[in-house]
């Protein structure tokens, strides 16, 4: 929803890279014979026509069949996961996609993939779950490593350096990356530990 409403009114207002999220087309249509592709998301991003756009960019010939979901997200976020409630919501769903003939089924929203068990029970394993997830990391990739700013570092190498950038504002009250970036919750967090575990000879202390 973010992505189809608010990434391209911002796209040009920052100075950093954004990522939106992938509208996961191509993986769809190679999961689906037909080309026929069923869309699951919040009911304003069906209705900005996002996926829609996307693949009639790609090929004419694609058939997008897309609905609005608005009971998931408060089950979801309650913990309704594994019983009748998320069964019923996610069977009413899927009756409404019965004559479309989908092979592919776009996970529209980053709370769906949490319930990929029951949407596969309900619609079938000959449908396959793409979640969009995997290609946005891919074009996060691509921007990271065109801009020079991929990590490239491997196995324990990799994991100490996390380590110590987690740790670093804690006990040296500063940090290797640049806090100008950092989100208000980020830098909230990090003063909070800094507060709770600064060393008394650091500069956090």
């Amino acid at each position: 929803t973010m992505t189809s409403y608010g990434y391209p009114v911002i796209k040009d207002k920052t100075s950093f890279a954004l990522v939106p999220m992938n509208p996961a087309i191509i993986p769809a249509v190679k999961a689906s014979a037909n080309k026929h592709i069923g869309v699951i998301a919040t009911e304003a991003t069906i209705k900005k026509g996002m996926h829609k756009q996307a693949a009639s960019n790609l090929d004419p010939h694609i058939k997008v069949f897309g609905v609005g979901c608005p009971k998931f997200v408060p089950l979801i976020e309650t913990g309704h996961i594994h019983d009748d409630a998320i069964d019923e919501a996610v069977q009413e769903y899927a009756d409404k996609f019965k004559t479309s003939d989908i092979h592919s089924l776009i996970l529209g929203c980053t709370h769906y993939p949490i319930i990929s068990e029951v949407l596969t029970k309900h619609f079938g394993k000959d449908v396959a779950l793409i979640n969009p997830a995997l290609e946005t990391a891919k074009d996060a990739a691509t921007i990271l490593t065109k801009n020079n700013l991929l990590n490239t570092q491997k196995g324990m190498e990799g994991i100490i350096t996390s380590i110590f950038q987690i740790v670093n504002a804690r006990t040296g009250g500063f940090t290797t990356v640049d806090l100008s970036h950092a989100t208000y919750s980020s830098l909230l967090i990090i003063c909070l530990i800094m507060f709770i575990g600064a060393s008394s000879g650091g500069t956090g202390g």
